[in-house]
């Protein structure tokens, strides 16, 4: 194992920033060593930083057969891996983004496209640049399709499989502080936890588990994908999706009134607090196969928007 620099310096005989151009027999060389010394391209098992450089990967981008230690893109990095159409393809053990203290800070790059293959890797996103180069696509677009990909997510703009409908990736665990994240319909999700302010745009991916426990944190789930489980502890749900939910436990807000469809709940468990929005203009919509259980507490514990003209039947749980 070695460590690459990127430096982005002009090849003299390509003229562009490659992955690929790399070592001493070049006049230049877009890799170091922590010396300065020129280097070889990255290899497998190598340790790869970006940092305190503007250049960015113009062309090389299929590097599928490496993979890495890390990946290490540092907020002084600004220039871009990928391009409009292209992701950088290349595998890692962990891909660090946004680092803070790889040399001077920096806004951070406003475009990074990667394809991490089949191999497993664990994504850290700690800061992103505040604005993208593509308009209305997150900064940091990630792929990625081993069963036990983890995505952690500080801070910043991340979407998985979102550029397009054709792309597709899979998640084992999406964890978001304060970072806004979108998951593309192509995603295979297991587990969602959101804290903090962070906010998670589902654009149609069934999920098994999610988990929103930030009083700012909010979920909104388009599509079709069905949820298995949704536990609001606290923020918010703003559920626009077909699919149904075996089971919703409700703290903080749910909120079914943005979409004149009616959803599905099999088992809708709402406590102390909670707040339930189903007004959406279509009266009865809604189907909560088991009813509405107020568990430990009655209806002046919650508020619940019914809309108007609707007859409560009560039961015991």
């Amino acid at each position: 194992m070695a460590n690459r620099i990127w430096v982005g310096n002009a090849v003299a005989h390509q003229g562009d920033w490659s992955w690929d151009d790399s070592g001493a027999s070049f006049a230049t060389s877009n890799w170091i060593d922590e010396t300065g010394a020129k280097v070889a391209k990255p290899a497998d098992g190598d340790d790869v930083y970006f940092e305190n450089a503007s250049r960015s990967v113009t062309s090389g981008y299929g590097q599928s057969a490496i993979t890495l230690g890390s990946l290490n893109i540092a907020q002084s990095y600004t220039g871009e891996i990928g391009s409009t159409s292209a992701y950088m393809q290349v595998s890692a053990d962990v891909v660090n983004i946004g680092l803070q203290g790889q040399g001077a800070n920096g806004t951070g790059s406003r475009r990074i496209k990667l394809d991490l293959g089949s191999d497993q890797a664990t994504v850290n996103v700690l800061a992103t640049s505040a604005s993208s180069l593509d308009t209305g696509l997150p900064v940091v677009r990630l792929l990625g399709t081993h069963a036990s990909n983890v995505l952690n997510v500080v801070s910043g703009s991340v979407g998985v499989a979102a550029t397009s409908s054709g792309e597709v990736s899979t998640m084992a665990a999406v964890n978001v502080g304060a970072g806004i994240v979108t998951l593309g319909a192509g995603c295979s999700l297991t587990a969602i936890d959101i804290g903090k302010g962070g906010r998670v745009t589902n654009l149609g991916a069934a999920a098994t588990t999610v988990n929103v426990c930030g009083t700012a944190a909010i979920y909104t789930a388009y599509g079709s994908g069905a949820h298995t489980t949704i536990n609001v502890d606290a923020g918010s749900v703003v559920y626009n999706s077909s699919g149904t939910i075996t089971t919703a436990a409700v703290l903080g807000t749910l909120d079914l009134s943005s979409d004149p469809a009616g959803k599905t709940i099999t088992n809708c468990k709402v406590y102390k607090g909670a707040t339930l929005l189903l007004s959406n203009g279509t009266p009865l919509a809604h189907t909560f196969t088991n009813g509405i259980d107020l568990v430990r507490c009655g209806m002046a514990d919650v508020a619940i928007d019914f809309g108007t003209n609707y007859t409560i039947a009560f039961s015991t749980i």
